[in-house]
């Protein structure tokens, strides 16, 4: 037989959770970030984690391993997220009817446009600062389109090492082009003066 809980030891519970929450936000956030795919944000993903936390708050019993605990919830997210990643990619697109779209340029289009280029031009730039061993790399993989296990067994590398390896590049390569874009974006705006 379970006893009534009072507004007090609710309210103490809730106060112990949302300190566990606020404590844990930064580990969660940089473990996302290192099992996600570069294409998924994982502060979206730390959102959802963090609504299903609150809603099933009353699962979580004081004292116990909370990181513990949102970890495994934000492991089922990221599965969630690599299903619906799989799902999208089994879905094929008929090139030639997006070529054949009529495409009116609006001027937000011509400045998402702009935006493409700049981040376009950053890539370059990043791709040509790279180790030689990481560009080739890179092009074997996205322009040779290898799977990485057959990458690795055309080089006698281990599939596991090869993912950790491009892992850490694609994270320098946004880590690169964000400095530049930023550095474009500052510079633009130096142009108009201060305010």
């Amino acid at each position: 037989m379970s006893t009534p809980t009072s507004p007090k030891d609710n309210d103490d519970k809730n106060t112990i959770f949302s300190n566990e929450l606020i404590i844990h936000q930064k580990s969660l956030a940089a473990f996302l970030k290192s099992i996600l795919p570069i294409c998924v944000d994982p502060l979206d993903v730390l959102q959802e984690v963090n609504i299903t936390l609150w809603k099933k708050k009353d699962d979580y019993v004081p004292g116990t391993n909370f990181r513990a605990w949102s970890f495994k919830v934000a492991r089922l997210h990221t599965l969630k997220h690599l299903r619906m990643l799989k799902k999208c990619r089994e879905v094929r697109f008929d090139h030639d009817f997006f070529d054949n779209l009529p495409i009116e340029r609006s001027h937000c289009e011509k400045a998402e446009s702009a935006k493409w280029k700049a981040r376009r031009e950053a890539l370059k730039s990043c791709l040509e600062n790279l180790p030689p061993e990481y560009r080739e790399l890179i092009e074997i993989r996205y322009r040779q389109k290898l799977s990485i296990e057959e990458f690795a067994a055309l080089t006698g590398r281990n599939p596991g090492t090869v993912r950790a390896t491009l892992r850490r590049i694609r994270h320098k390569l946004h880590d690169c082009i964000s400095r530049k874009t930023a550095l474009a974006n500052d510079s633009a705006l130096a142009q108009f003066g201060e305010f």
